[in-house]
């Protein structure tokens, strides 16, 4: 039987998903991922029950978008998971088929998701998506002996030559810091911002004030830091970075300005998180080829490293949109609930 899951369902969608990906969800992260997103239609989580045990689940994060400058709702897929000892039942497609009819029900215009190669074939296969584009990883190089030394322990002798790479970085982060502002708390003039630029691109979530507190200064335990340029008390722009210590690496998770044509706004932001991230061997980032961000970030001198992301969508409303093509899309790494 395919149900809503409710509260109680807890402790036995966190037993599947320990024995799935073999890493315990916290009740913290659990209740902030599925039942504090600010949009109304979440939580959107079903289960497949079979004599009382949960045998698979998939869910939604619904959000706000713009598309072509009007809100809709779209639903980014997380955690479909089904119990290994219980595959070969139909219940994956099953929990899809459920899916796009709740969808449908809930008005949610557009379904995406990230999701790894068999996983993609199957939803592709079940749900009529497509495979929109395998999303471009860019990546600054800040310490690359440290980096090689991982896989190749005989060059830490050489580390030396990283604080003569960093000297060289060190020149390409100027920036402005008096314009720049640490937000402990998004307000008001975070849904202006999303108002003001709601027409940039076909589809793009509206990172308003209440996602953006929610999705990043809220987190149960992700240190999400935003940084905002602003003059005259107007918000500029912002960009959401974090440290992650255990591989000492630096990640931009997302960025959007009032204004893309506005280089110094827009180079100011990169440049002072890469600036609260020199100590890092790395930064990477997302952004698809065609957009502002992908081409600010090769001039601040990422790299395009690989492409390791798939993206698929299904347009349900069908919207005067093209949404098979990356034109259409704003899309960066916090769109995706693993970053």
């Amino acid at each position: 039987m395919i149900r809503s899951a409710t509260k109680q369902d807890k402790n036995k969608i966190l037993d599947l998903f320990e024995k799935v990906f073999h890493n315990r969800m916290s009740d913290e992260e659990y209740e902030w991922k599925y039942y504090e997103n600010p949009n109304p239609r979440n939580p959107l989580v079903l289960v497949y029950e079979e004599d009382d045990q949960i045998l698979g689940h998939v869910a939604l994060w619904v959000n706000d978008a713009f598309i072509n400058g009007e809100i809709h709702n779209v639903g980014l897929r997380v955690d479909t998971m089904v119990d290994p000892d219980a595959r070969g039942k139909g219940i994956y497609r099953k929990l899809l088929d459920e899916l796009l009819e709740v969808a449908e029900d809930k008005d949610i215009a557009i379904l995406y998701g990230y999701p790894a190669e068999k996983a993609k074939e199957l939803f592709i296969r079940y749900t009529g998506a497509v495979h929109l584009t395998d999303v471009p990883r860019l990546l600054l190089l800040q310490k690359p002996v440290e980096l090689l030394s991982r896989n190749k322990p005989f060059l830490k002798a050489f580390t030396f030559i990283d604080k003569l790479f960093q000297a060289v970085q060190m020149k390409k982060t100027d920036y402005q810091p008096s314009s720049i502002e640490e937000i402990k708390k998004c307000d008001a003039r975070f849904d202006q911002l999303q108002l003001d630029n709601k027409d940039q691109y076909p589809v793009k979530l509206k990172r308003g004030m209440n996602y953006l507190n929610w999705r990043y200064l809220n987190h149960p335990f992700r240190d999400y830091k935003i940084l905002a340029h602003v003059e005259d008390n107007q918000l500029k722009g912002y960009i959401v970075y974090r440290v992650i210590e255990q591989s000492n690496q630096g990640m931009i998770i997302d960025m959007d300005v009032h204004d893309w044509q506005d280089r110094e706004v827009v180079q100011n932001l990169i440049a002072a998180a890469v600036d609260r991230m020199k100590g890092t061997a790395a930064i990477q980032a997302w952004a698809l080829e065609p957009s502002a961000l992908y081409q600010s970030l090769k001039n601040h001198k990422f790299l395009h490293k690989d492409n390791p992301m798939p993206m698929v969508v299904r347009d349900i409303k069908e919207l005067a949109i093209d949404s098979s093509t990356t034109h259409s899309w704003y899309v960066t790494n916090g769109d995706v609930d693993s970053f």
